[in-house]
């Protein structure tokens, strides 16, 4: 199912290891997994980084998002 988190990527993203935050290759744009929602009028929020650590490699914003996607359970806004 997409955008359910799995109980292995919660225990992942939740494990309180050091994770690194990268830039994709050629600037590449992706969507925020915590603050992007395409479903709503201006509600999409792209970023050139995601976490190298995690397995799915999320894109993230640097800051907030990033630190929320590591800390909260339930990170979606």
């Amino acid at each position: 199912m997409r955008g359910r988190s799995s109980k292995s990527n919660d225990q992942q993203r939740l494990d309180g290891r050091l994770h690194m935050i990268l830039a994709h290759k050629y600037g590449k744009h992706k969507d925020c997994v915590v603050c992007s929602n395409r479903k709503v009028k201006g509600g999409r929020h792209e970023t050139v980084y995601f976490c190298d650590t995690c397995d799915k490699k999320p894109s993230l914003h640097i800051g907030e998002c990033f630190r929320k996607y590591h800390t909260v359970k339930l990170y979606r806004d």
